[in-house]
């Protein structure tokens, strides 16, 4: 070594033999509040269908690719997207999920690449189907979300997102539909 006789050798010796960091987390470590999330915890590849209206005028078809990892202690789940395809191409986010052991719930904390600040969205399981709900202020209206994720096997995902504006009722914005990659 390089440093071999100098007052660091001592230091990148321990450095190197002494304890090394523990494994990342899996699912196994996740805890108890979050293992309904479990089905999340993984990469994935998606294809979406916007309806016409409400975040997209004209509609149409986007992908991209999401990954999702067991955050540190078990405690939170921590994902990310990057969208591939128009009509969102380039919009990539993050987003830490945690369990609310209190209040009984889910809460995303997400950071999005086309908007300033933290969105932050709450759910809970109801009918074997994973529902966060988001309410984000806008000048002169809110604007409120519902994603509802259906998991009809562990190796694909539908969400189905709906918006509103205002006092309007929530209608259909977009469906995605994830495919497990590994």
């Amino acid at each position: 070594s390089d440093l071999q006789g100098t007052p660091h050798a001592e230091v990148a010796e321990r450095a190197a033999t002494g304890p090394q960091p523990p494994p990342p987390p899996t699912k196994k470590d996740l805890s108890s509040g979050l293992l309904k999330m479990a089905f999340l915890v993984g990469t994935w590849h998606y294809t979406e269908k916007f309806e016409k209206g409400g975040m997209t005028p004209e509609g149409g078809y986007g992908e991209g690719n999401y990954t999702a990892i067991v955050g540190p202690g078990g405690r939170s789940i921590i994902t990310d997207f990057a969208e591939s395809a128009e009509p969102l191409a380039g919009i990539s986010a993050h987003e830490v999920f945690t369990f609310d052991e209190k209040a009984g719930n889910y809460t995303g904390y997400s950071f999005v690449s086309n908007a300033p600040g933290c969105f932050t969205r709450t759910g809970i399981f109801a009918n074997n189907q994973l529902v966060f709900t988001r309410e984000i202020p806008s000048p002169g209206q809110k604007i409120l979300m519902r994603f509802v994720y259906s998991q009809p096997d562990p190796d694909s995902v539908v969400i189905q997102t709906y918006s509103a504006r205002g006092d309007s009722p929530l209608t259909l914005s977009l469906t995605t539909s994830a495919k497990r990659q590994q």
